[in-house]
């Protein structure tokens, strides 16, 4: 697994800098919700509100998982590497002035005929 963890620590080292980058050009660019924390997910005390957090992690996940299985599916160190790769060649693009890529869920099958449905009795 340690070609897994050294590949995550590049992306992780590479994501930081293109964010960076990004927050100096445009601090709010929808990009950097993750990853600088959102002033609105933070609790009165200024400490990380744990729930958002968690969701912001979430929706990254299944924004930046490009495989055919579900993220939920695999080592976590694979989905980390992945997601952060995939984190990182969007901020690349977006600080290189290229159009940001964002993958589109496959339609859905068409529907079957009311007249070709086979209800089991």
């Amino acid at each position: 697994m340690s070609g897994w963890a050294d590949d995550y620590e590049s992306s992780l080292h590479l994501a930081n800098a293109e964010a960076c980058k990004l927050h100096e050009k445009d601090p709010k660019h929808e990009l950097l919700r993750f990853w600088f924390l959102p002033s609105e997910d933070l609790l009165p005390g200024g400490k990380p509100d744990l729930e958002k957090e968690k969701a912001n992690q979430i929706a990254m996940k299944n924004r930046f998982w490009d495989r055919p299985t579900p993220w939920q599916s695999e080592a976590g160190m694979i989905v980390c590497t992945i997601v952060m790769t995939n984190y990182y060649l969007a901020l690349k693009r977006v600080n290189d002035g290229e159009p940001e890529v964002v993958e589109q869920p496959p339609a859905p099958p068409p529907p079957v005929p009311w007249d070709k449905i086979e209800v089991p009795f």
